[in-house]
């Protein structure tokens, strides 16, 4: 899993996420109008930063955070991106709340497709309910 935190990027890879962003919103714009009619939940642009804790099995269980760039939000999951494809469907997802602690849920990623031209993948997930770690 070579998934590098939002934390650890360079300048080039700031911009080069934002640009990302903005791609995909642009061409979510084109298609919300089919899709918004078929979707239980509305989506909410979310732009900021959510904790992804992954776990990776092998000798050892390990737990990785990661800072991740979000895009949009509905009752139901959450959508963002990242370099590098995530390996596994099941994570947890962490939300900062303002002046409150974090709030982490139980997630199982629906949807992947890697950003064309770029090294950016973006994930879609399902909530499955809240979780404490």
């Amino acid at each position: 899993m070579s998934v590098t935190s939002v934390t650890e990027f360079n300048d080039k890879q700031l911009r080069a996420s934002q640009r990302v962003l903005d791609t995909l919103d642009r061409l979510d714009a084109r298609t919300d109008d089919h899709y918004a009619t078929k979707r239980q939940y509305e989506r909410r642009t979310f732009r900021g930063q959510a904790t992804l804790l992954m776990s990776t099995f092998g000798d050892d269980d390990v737990r990785r955070q990661v800072k991740v760039w979000t895009r949009s939000i509905s009752a139901s999951g959450l959508s963002f991106i990242c370099p590098g494809i995530i390996n596994g469907d099941k994570v947890v997802i962490g939300l900062d709340i303002p002046d409150k602690e974090t709030a982490w849920f139980d997630a199982e990623i629906k949807r992947r497709r890697k950003v064309p031209d770029e090294t950016f993948w973006e994930y879609g997930v399902a909530f499955h309910g809240r979780t404490e770690i």
